[in-house]
């Protein structure tokens, strides 16, 4: 039994090897430029060490908004505030 094992991975291995390099390269995955809107948005949000980022100020204002409602002690919201990160560049965000 173990020289019919042999013989099948010693196939398979053959096989494989016989499809790989005649397939030339993998088609499976393909690096595609970002479109100018999005390139536009990370650009300006990569931009947060310069100054006032306007997605960075739209981010806060949302966040801000969002905690409005909710009834959280400043050393609470600050440590909810203190794990969140833009979703773009991923600085940290504070109020």
């Amino acid at each position: 039994m173990s020289t019919s094992r042999r013989l099948f991975l010693r196939t398979g291995l053959f096989a494989s090897t016989a499809f790989a390099l005649a397939s030339g390269n993998a088609l499976a995955f393909a690096v595609e430029e970002a479109g100018t809107q999005v390139s536009g948005i990370y650009h300006a949000a990569r931009s947060c060490t310069l100054g006032d980022d306007p997605q960075h100020q739209k981010l806060l204002a949302e966040l801000r908004q969002s905690l409005a409602g909710l009834s959280l002690s400043p050393e609470e919201r600050d440590a909810l505030v203190a794990g969140l990160t833009c979703p773009i560049c991923g600085c940290g965000l504070q109020l």
